[in-house]
């Protein structure tokens, strides 16, 4: 079955960030998303959680 795709809000409330965080890393490309249309944009979770994973590993390594 496929992945629900969720607004920039929806996974915001799921992985504990602001709405506006989610979309400044789509922008930036940390984070992946499926664009639908001119302004419009979703969200496959799993897809995120494991780009902010890496991230998250990217940022302790730095600080060693």
């Amino acid at each position: 079955m496929a992945e629900k795709l969720l607004t920039a809000e929806q996974v915001a409330d799921e992985v504990g960030l602001d709405e506006s965080t989610v979309i400044r890393l789509r922008k930036q490309r940390k984070i992946p998303a499926v664009k639908l249309g001119y302004r419009t944009f979703r969200f496959c979770l799993p897809s995120v959680e494991a780009a902010l994973g890496k991230l998250e590993i990217k940022a302790v390594k730095a600080e060693q």
